[in-house]
C-alpha cells in the first residue's frame, strides 16, 4: 500500500477536503519531527567502520525517494547504499520482501545480518530464510509512553506529544547501568509528565488569577522550577517564579502558641521526639518541658522555649527578603496535602502586617483533612478530597503522598532554621541530604527531567496547553505504583524515604525487602501487615518485587488463600449457613 493509494481511497470517500495538500502537510510534519535514534546511529556508524555494505529495509508506505532524502538529511546514507521499501514491491520483509533483497543483490540470506526492532517481521522473518536477525528495542515505545500515547484523541494530541518527550530523553540521556536506566525511564515515562502538566495548571491558574508571582515553597517544589523554565515563555505567561526555602518546623518553630505544634505535626500520632526534633533541635526549654510530660500528655501543656522569638525574626526577616512583605498579586505553591505550610506562611504574614488577605495556594492534590483556617484559599490541580473535586486520588492509602514526595525530591536538605549570613538571611538546610540523592541518583532523574522538556518544547506549533491531562497521567502513575517492574522496584525502591524527623538522620528505603517473617503476618493481617512489617511512608508493590523469589511466592500464595477464604466465608453467609451477626 502507498501513500498514494491511501489518499485516493480517501479522495473516494470524503469528496470536499483538498487531499493532495493534506498529502503535502502529513510529508512536512514527517520531515518536521523525524529525529535520528542515537543506538541505530551507532550500530550504522560501526557497520560502516567494519567495512560492511548497508541496506535499508522497511515496511513502510511512505514513497521511497522520501525515506531515503530523509535519511541523507540526517546525515545516515552514503552513496553506495541500497533502500527497500515494501510499498514498492507489494510485499512486507516476513512475507516476501527479504527475498527481494536477495534476489536483486545476488546475494544468499546466510551473508546477511538483519537489525530490527519488530521481533516477527525484522527477527524470524531474516531467520527463517537462514540469516541473523538481531532484535533491537530502544526506539519501541516503552510502557508509559505507549499508556500516554492511548490517550492521544482526548488530549488533542498533548499525551502523544510527551510520549514523544519521553521517548527523547530515554534515547538522548546516557545510562550506563540497569539502576541508571530504570531511574531514567520512570523520570521520562511518569515525573516528567506528571510534573509538567501539574506546572502547566498552576500557569494557567498565575494567568486566571492575574497573579505576577508565585512562591513555590521547598522541598517538594524543586523540581518545578526547570519546568516553569521551560513553560512560562511558551505558554506567555508573564510571573515571576520564586523559591521560597521554608518547611513545616522552620515556620512552626517561629511560633509561640505550642497548640501551633498540634496542628503541624499531629504530636498524638507522631511522638514527642519527632516534635521536638523539628521544633529546635531539643533545645533546653522544650527539654526540659518534655522531661515533666507524661507520654500521654499532647503538646497543648507544652511552652514555648526561650528562643521562639528569635526564630520568628529571623524568618520574618527571610519572608520581608523575598519579597513578601506588601507583595504583588502573588500566591503558594506546594505538592500538597493538608496546607499546613500554607496557613501557616498565612497567620505570620497576617499577624506581622504584611499581607491584608491571605495568599492563595495551588497544590497537586489536597486531603480530606486540611489545616484551617485558610481552606477557603486552596486550589488543587488533581484531587481535592475535602471538596470531593478534581480528578481523583488513584492510588491506595498514602501512595500517591509518598510517590509524590519522592518525585519532587530536592538536591538540598530540609530547611531546619535560618541565620544572618552575608549581610542576608540564609536557610539553614540539614547537611547529609545531598550526597545521598547523589549516592542514590537524583542526577540522572534530573537530566532526564530535562530531556524531556527539550524533546516536548522543540515543536511549539503541536504544543496545547489547555488539554486534560489527568486521566492519562492516572495510567501511567497507577502502572508504576501498582505494578512496577523488577528493575523499577529495585532502584526507586532503594530511595531513601524520610520518616519524619526534622534532621533526616535515618532514613529508610521506599521498598525494604520482606523477611520470612512477612508471610505469617500477611497471613493474619492481609495486605494491611506491608505497613507493620516495613513503614508508613513504604511502597507495597516495590517491597514485593524486591523480596526473593521464595518470600514473594509465598506471600502472594497467601494473600491468594486469604481472597478465596473471604469469598468461601461470604458465600456461606449470603446461603445461610454462617448466620449474620
Amino acid at each position: 500500500m502507498t501513500l498514494d493509494a491511501i489518499y485516493r481511497e480517501l479522495e473516494h470517500t470524503i469528496h470536499t477536503a483538498d487531499w493532495a495538500r493534506i498529502k503535502e502537510i502529513e510529508l512536512e510534519v514527517e520531515h518536521e519531527l523525524l529525529i535520528p535514534v542515537p543506538d541505530g546511529q551507532k550500530l550504522l556508524e560501526n557497520c560502516r567502520k567494519r567495512g560492511h555494505a548497508v541496506v535499508f529495509v522497511s515496511d513502510m508506505y511512505l514513497p521511497h525517494a522520501f525515506i531515503q532524502t530523509q535519511l541523507d538529511h540526517h546525515g545516515l546514507w552514503m552513496p553506495a547504499d541500497r533502500l527497500f521499501v515494501s510499498c514498492d514491491y507489494g510485499c512486507k520483509k516476513g512475507h516476501g520482501l527479504f527475498d527481494v533483497v536477495c534476489e536483486t543483490l545476488d546475494i544468499s540470506p546466510t551473508h546477511l545480518t538483519h537489525y530490527g526492532n519488530c521481533p516477527h517481521a525484522d527477527v524470524q522473518g531474516m531467520q527463517t530464510r537462514g540469516g541473523t536477525g538481531v532484535h533491537v528495542t530502544a526506539a519501541n515505545p516503552s510502557r508509559y509512553e505507549a499508556a500516554l500515547g492511548q490517550w492521544s484523541d482526548q488530549t488533542n494530541g498533548l499525551s502523544a506529544l510527551m510520549a514523544g518527550a519521553s521517548r527523547y530523553a530515554r534515547l538522548h540521556q546516557s545510562a550506563n547501568s540497569p539502576h541508571e536506566r530504570a531511574l531514567r525511564s520512570v523520570a521520562s515515562g511518569v515525573l516528567a509528565p506528571v510534573c509538567t502538566s501539574f506546572a502547566m495548571w498552576l500557569l494557567q491558574q498565575a494567568k486566571a488569577h492575574q497573579l505576577t508571582r508565585l512562591y513555590v515553597t521547598a522541598r517538594d517544589g524543586h523540581v518545578l522550577l526547570p519546568i516553569f523554565r521551560y513553560l512560562a515563555s511558551l505558554m506567555e505567561v508573564e510571573c515571576e517564579i520564586r523559591y521560597l526555602y521554608v518547611s513545616r518546623s522552620a515556620v512552626a518553630a517561629a511560633y509561640h502558641d505550642p497548640d501551633v505544634w498540634d496542628r503541624s505535626f499531629e504530636f498524638d500520632k507522631v511522638g514527642m521526639d519527632t516534635v521536638t526534633q523539628r521544633i529546635g533541635a531539643l533545645s533546653s526549654g522544650i527539654a526540659a518541658q518534655k522531661s515533666m510530660m507524661e507520654p500521654s500528655v499532647k503538646t497543648s501543656g507544652l511552652q514555648a522555649d526561650a528562643h521562639a522569638h528569635e526564630r520568628r525574626q529571623l524568618l520574618c526577616e527571610y519572608l520581608r527578603q523575598e519579597g513578601l512583605d506588601a507583595p504583588p498579586r502573588s500566591g503558594f505553591v506546594d505538592v500538597g496535602w493538608k496546607g499546613t505550610v500554607h496557613s501557616l506562611l498565612n497567620d505570620v504574614l497576617l499577624d506581622e502586617g504584611m499581607i491584608d488577605t491571605p495568599l492563595p495556594g495551588f497544590f497537586f492534590g489536597l486531603s480530606a483533612k486540611q489545616q484551617e483556617p485558610h481552606k477557603a484559599h486552596r486550589t488543587a490541580y488533581f484531587f481535592d478530597a475535602h471538596r470531593d473535586a478534581g480528578y481523583r486520588n488513584v492510588l491506595q492509602g498514602s501512595g500517591m503522598y509518598t510517590l509524590l514526595e519522592t518525585f519532587c525530591t530536592a538536591d538540598h536538605g530540609s530547611v531546619i532554621g535560618y541565620e544572618h549570613k552575608d549581610n542576608s538571611v540564609r536557610p539553614v538546610l540539614e547537611p547529609a541530604w545531598p550526597a545521598r540523592m547523589e549516592a542514590w541518583g537524583l542526577p540522572i532523574v534530573r537530566n532526564a527531567v530535562d530531556a524531556f522538556l527539550e524533546g516536548l518544547t522543540q515543536h511549539p506549533a503541536l504544543f496545547n496547553a489547555t488539554a486534560d491531562m489527568r486521566p492519562a497521567l492516572a495510567k501511567c502513575i497507577q502502572l508504576f505504583w501498582d505494578t512496577p517492574t523488577a528493575a523499577e522496584a529495585e532502584a526507586w525502591g532503594q530511595f531513601p524515604r524520610e520518616q519524619g524527623g526534622a534532621h533526616e538522620k535515618d532514613p529508610k528505603p521506599l521498598a525494604p525487602r520482606y523477611t520470612w517473617s512477612a508471610p505469617a503476618a500477611f497471613a493474619r493481617y492481609g495486605s494491611s501487615a506491608h505497613e507493620r512489617l516495613t513503614h508508613k511512608f513504604s511502597w507495597p508493590a516495590a517491597s514485593l518485587q524486591r523480596s526473593s523469589p521464595a518470600i514473594r511466592r509465598s506471600i502472594e500464595k497467601v494473600l491468594a488463600m486469604r481472597e478465596k477464604a473471604r469469598w468461601v466465608y461470604h458465600a456461606l453467609r449470603r446461603r445461610g449457613v454462617i448466620p449474620h451477626r
